[in-house]
Parts: C-alpha cells; sequence; structure tokens
C-alpha cells in the first residue's frame, strides 16, 4: 500500500480502515464500489431433490457465503432457532456455502436442529432460486470490506437482514433491517419483525430494488 501510486478501495469503511491502520494518506485512495450483474430468471430453475426435501415447503431463512467465524454464524443460528420456538409457523434456515477453517462449533451447531441445512456450494443458478424463494437474505457478518450478497439478495427482491457494522450499513443504505450482530436477541426480533409485516416487506422489497442500482461496474 506504501508502495502503491494509487489505492482504489471497495467501501469508504475499507478506506478508512486503511487510513486508520496503515497511515495512507486519504488523497492517495479513491473508493469504487462492488455491484452485481442484472437479475436473472429462475423461473425455471429446478432445485435438486435433496434441496427439496430438506426445506420441506417451509419458508425459509438464507445466508450465501462461506462458512466461518466472522461471518457470525453461530449467533443467526441461536437467533433463528429462538425465533423458531416462538413462531406458529416452523421455518427452516438454510446456508449456502462451504465450510471455511476452524469451523467444528459451527457444524456441531448445524447438525443439532432439522431446522437447519446446510446447501454447502452451490451454482449461481441454484444460489439466485434460493435467493429468490427465501423470506429474507440474512447476513448478520461482524468484518465486512463490502458485502456482496446484500446487492444479490435486492437485485432479486428479497428483503435483507443485516448487522449494523463495519461496510453493511454502508452498502444496504435503508433499504434492509439492521442488527446488532452481537446481540440474538436483536437478530430474533429482526426475524419476527420481517414475518409479521407484511408492509415492511415489500417496502424493503421496493427499496432494494432501488438500491442495488445505485452500484454498477461501469460506474466503478
Amino acid at each position: 500500500l506504501k508502495r502503491a501510486n494509487h489505492v482504489v478501495a471497495v467501501s469508504e469503511f475499507v478506506k478508512k480502515d486503511i487510513i486508520t491502520h496503515l497511515n495512507i494518506p486519504t488523497e492517495k485512495i479513491s473508493v469504487a464500489y462492488n455491484a452485481v450483474s442484472p437479475p436473472i430468471n429462475v423461473d425455471d430453475i429446478k432445485l435438486p431433490a435433496t434441496f427439496i426435501k430438506a426445506i420441506d415447503n417451509k419458508p425459509y431463512f438464507l445466508y450465501v457465503g462461506a462458512i466461518k467465524k466472522k461471518k457470525n454464524i453461530l449467533k443467526l443460528i441461536e437467533g433463528f432457532l429462538a425465533f423458531n420456538r416462538q413462531s406458529d409457523v416452523k421455518y427452516k434456515l438454510v446456508l449456502a456455502g462451504r465450510f471455511a477453517w476452524d469451523t467444528n462449533e459451527i457444524q456441531k451447531a448445524i447438525e443439532s436442529s432439522t431446522d437447519i441445512f446446510h446447501a454447502g456450494m452451490v451454482s449461481e443458478s441454484i444460489k439466485y432460486k434460493l435467493i429468490k424463494d427465501a423470506v429474507a437474505l440474512t447476513y448478520i457478518s461482524v468484518f465486512e470490506g463490502f458485502g456482496i450478497p446484500l446487492l444479490e439478495a435486492m437485485k432479486m427482491g428479497t428483503p435483507v437482514i443485516t448487522s449494523n457494522v463495519t461496510s453493511l450499513p454502508e452498502v444496504a443504505g435503508d433499504a434492509a433491517i439492521l442488527v446488532d450482530p452481537d446481540d440474538v436477541k436483536d437478530i430474533t426480533k429482526a426475524l419476527i419483525t420481517i414475518t409479521s409485516q407484511t408492509g415492511l416487506r415489500d417496502l424493503l422489497k421496493k427499496k432494494g430494488l432501488e438500491r442495488y442500482q445505485t452500484f454498477s461496474w461501469e460506474k466503478s
């Protein structure tokens, strides 16, 4: 970074992080946001039979990304299970992504409940089919430089629940429910809110579709 003529960061958060921790002058850093491709039609995409059996026609929340500690999977699971105990309708939590390192505790938590389904790595088409059909994307990471799954959900018209820390509020704007990633009760409350307030779900879908379009690869 010190040798570089110029530095491009993917968010204002990353820019500030570089300035704070590495003492790089602000004028040496520009922000060029990430973006996503246009929406795709997933109406004809069929989920694998194992996925259909695991989801069992139940509404589900979705997480997309690597399964590792900074993604806060354990607290997401804890918040989800607390929500499901209170809910008249039983939901599923679908986790789509590979296991990273040091995930034994996470794997045990996943295996502890039949309401949690680890789909593993999925293709782009299956990923977007899962996103489109989900009640909400739950991306409650404790540290992100950007958070592309937020935009992937928004472009498919799926409400987003995400963290109120690092870059995530910057990307989400007012088009998501923001929660404290360290507060399990706050996570549970957000799941209750998104399932009980139809008007809010519709509003977040509308705002999300508008929000994702403010990020473009051409502009970046």
